[in-house]
């Protein structure tokens, strides 16, 4: 099954929206771009997708395609080790390096403080996105904050659940071929809404060493105060350990590769003395949709992944 939708994108290929009252499908993806004068991108893109009948495979095609991918940590672990230690030991300058060895971007500041960053211009249509996405998360988290509560399991004795915010944490947001300011949302809003102090924003710098506009956007929007201008292991390195520029985080949220998920890992169990959420796997979405659910909801919800 094939079907085509107009989308439009920034310069950055940021998603703005789609065209109205065109059905939305989806797999081999066409991209054909226009481009105009206001800086939107024009692209009409084909693509289709592989579905399977339950009923019709055999018990050996089913696990092959709930089988994961499976990383090979122990290797990993052999090639992050240096980078953790060396970024403990030498701070600023082993993050300078590895983002102009890995990244190809030469930095001349590590790290900006977020009140001192000039509000980004967005297209309108992007902010309106953005604001209706934090609108959204903001209330959603805002249910999970609980009350305190006090109980008297025995006369004189008064027991109290009390919930009090983590003072610094730090935040990783994959970058690279695709920038990720929902990701910058998703992580940033719940530390706003619990009340942390300090909270760092990781992510890969742009080629000019600049910060993503949209990432920016987002991040002044809920209350980071400090980003990071590095990714991979050794900006998960610099917030456990702290360095010249960057605050020592408690605990630190956020997916990325194999080699930010091994220096989680290696980091939560060094005297970096940090907590992580957990070690990331393969992003998965399942969707479940009737013969009355909108192809367009279900699209979007299958092409966020």
């Amino acid at each position: 099954m094939t079907d085509t939708q107009l989308l439009f994108f920034n310069r950055s290929h940021i998603f703005i929206k789609p065209l109205q009252n065109r059905r939305f499908g989806f797999t081999r993806v066409q991209k054909y771009n226009q481009f105009f004068s206001s800086g939107l991108i024009h692209k009409r893109i084909q693509c289709s997708m592989k579905s399977y009948r339950l009923s019709e495979l055999t018990h050996a095609e089913v696990q092959s395609l709930k089988a994961r991918p499976r990383i090979d940590f122990s290797s990993i672990f052999s090639m992050v080790h240096p980078i953790v230690d060396d970024v403990r030991n030498r701070g600023d300058a082993s993050v300078k390096d590895y983002t102009e060895r890995f990244d190809k971007v030469k930095l001349e500041k590590v790290v900006e403080n977020v009140s001192e960053l000039p509000d980004p211009e967005l297209d309108a249509a992007v902010k309106e996105a953005f604001d209706v996405a934090y609108n959204n998360i903001y209330a959603f988290h805002l249910a999970q904050k609980s009350a305190e509560t006090s109980v008297e399991n025995m006369k004189g004795v008064r027991c109290k659940r009390v919930a009090r915010s983590i003072g610094s944490v730090g935040l990783y947001v994959p970058g690279g071929t695709a920038v990720l300011p929902s990701t910058a949302l998703m992580l940033s809003v719940p530390a706003q809404i619990a009340g942390c102090k300090t909270v760092v924003l990781a992510t890969p710098p742009s080629q000019d060493g600049s910060i993503c506009k949209e990432v920016l956007y987002c991040a002044k929007k809920a209350g980071v105060t400090h980003i990071l201008k590095a990714g991979g292991a050794q900006a998960i390195s610099a917030m456990a350990w702290g360095t010249e520029s960057c605050p020592k985080v408690e605990k630190i949220f956020g997916p990325g590769n194999q080699y930010v998920t091994a220096a989680k890992m290696i980091l939560q169990n060094s005297e970096a003395m940090i907590s992580i959420d957990m070690p990331a796997g393969p992003s998965e979405v399942l969707v479940i949709a009737d013969i009355y659910a909108s192809p367009v909801h279900i699209a979007a919800d299958l092409l966020s992944q």
